[in-house]
């Protein structure tokens, strides 16, 4: 049979007699199927979601963590590569993760293991390198050049993924760190890295020297680190990290000394913080997102997560949506402002659950978004998930 012939045939069939004849096709190949035209898109779509087609491949798609996407607006991708061989699953659940609009995706987990990929396509990634560290990694940074830095224990990591070596090693960097972030330019013209931890203090390292070359003792035990643009007289931009009075610092990129009021509204630990433009968002302890203005340092909105959510450990910002994570949720809710919300007293309402790998999936912990692409990972789970 020619390949000119193969359509002619597709077509006599019944749409049930092709959903059973592609049972048998394995989750790759319904990947380069989709790829073919929109009809083989669409059929492909519906026979994965079959009892049938998911029962086949059972133990591959526990194997793969490998999902197709159930929204025509959100489609997710799997981390790996096409070969059965290379689809790596780390051990234990996921506690960092993070993704650029250059097509690298990194992420941290319970064992200690460091796992990065790399965009083969619009639907796959290709296992690229992993790492083991001695304890659990708290923290991760990726760079859109594909250097990611690490924090384990009190020590610092920085690797290349695409050369696969280690770059630079900060030991005892501080009693134990939270929180890792890059400086962007304008703010550093050199490679540097921002820390924070349990030692109540902020640590600006240069990766090219390996030096230690600013830091800030008068902070609290810092969660979360957030660079992002500011509109205070000759900065180029703003630090934001939680402080002890749950209340969130603004400081100076460069000095990292204290600009203005901070943003005070919390009534528990402030856990996660995201920025977009002049717009804050940030997650606390009681299950409440707070939307702030950095150029009034003022609340615009409060986003109340779901009755029994509990507390919520992640949070992502771009233009007008949200998307949240929380400790007894399975999936990530994205929340758009406007018209319609739920609760009379937000002007928030949810438009979207980006469900990820179903039965037994684990609590949203760390949620990564960059130029419209997500990822997020759970305490159970040991591959992320990314939507487009």
């Amino acid at each position: 049979m020619s390949d000119d012939d193969s359509p002619l045939l597709l077509l006599d069939l019944s749409d049930d007699v092709l959903c059973f004849v592609m049972a048998f096709c394995s989750p790759e190949s319904m990947l380069e199927l989709s790829h073919v035209n929109r009809f083989l898109r669409s059929l492909a779509r519906r026979t994965v979601r079959s009892s049938t087609w998911q029962e086949v491949h059972r133990d591959e798609l526990q194997a793969h963590r490998w999902q197709c996407g159930q929204s025509r607006a959100v489609r997710l991708l799997s981390a790996g590569t096409p070969s059965r061989r290379s689809m790596t699953c780390m051990p234990g659940g996921l506690t960092a993760v993070d993704v650029t609009a250059s097509g690298w995706l990194a992420a941290g987990g319970q064992s200690g293991q460091l796992m990065g990929w790399r965009e083969l396509n619009a639907t796959s990634f290709r296992h690229q390198y992993t790492v083991s560290h001695p304890g659990v990694i708290t923290a991760l940074a990726l760079r859109d050049d594909g250097v990611v830095a690490t924090a384990c224990e009190g020590n610092l990591s920085c690797f290349d993924l695409q050369s696969k070596q280690l770059v630079q090693v900060f030991v005892d960097a501080h009693d134990s760190v939270f929180a890792v972030a890059w400086a962007p330019h304008p703010v550093s013209a050199s490679a540097e890295l921002l820390s924070g931890g349990a030692d109540r203090a902020l640590r600006l390292w240069n990766i090219e020297v390996g030096e230690c070359v600013r830091e800030a003792l008068d902070c609290a035990a810092v969660s979360a680190l957030v660079f992002c643009k500011g509109d205070c007289p000759g900065l180029g931009g703003v630090l934001l990290s939680p402080s002890r009075d749950f209340s969130i610092a603004v400081r100076d990129a460069q000095s990292l000394l204290p600009c203005g009021p901070a943003l005070i509204g919390h009534t528990r630990p402030v856990l996660c913080v995201a920025a977009h433009g002049d717009r804050v968002a940030s997650g606390s302890g009681s299950g409440e997102i707070r939307i702030w203005s950095l150029h009034t340092r003022e609340c615009t909105g409060v986003v109340l997560a779901s009755a029994g959510a509990g507390a919520v450990y992640a949070v992502a910002l771009s233009g007008a949506a949200l998307l949240s994570g929380c400790c007894r949720e399975t999936c990530v809710r994205v929340w758009r402002e406007g018209a319609g919300a739920a609760d009379e007293r937000s002007t928030w309402r949810v438009v979207a659950r980006l469900n990820r790998q179903g039965g037994g999936a684990g609590s949203v912990c760390t949620l990564a978004m960059d130029h419209g692409r997500v990822a997020s990972g759970d305490n159970v789970g040991g591959v992320p998930h990314v939507w487009s």
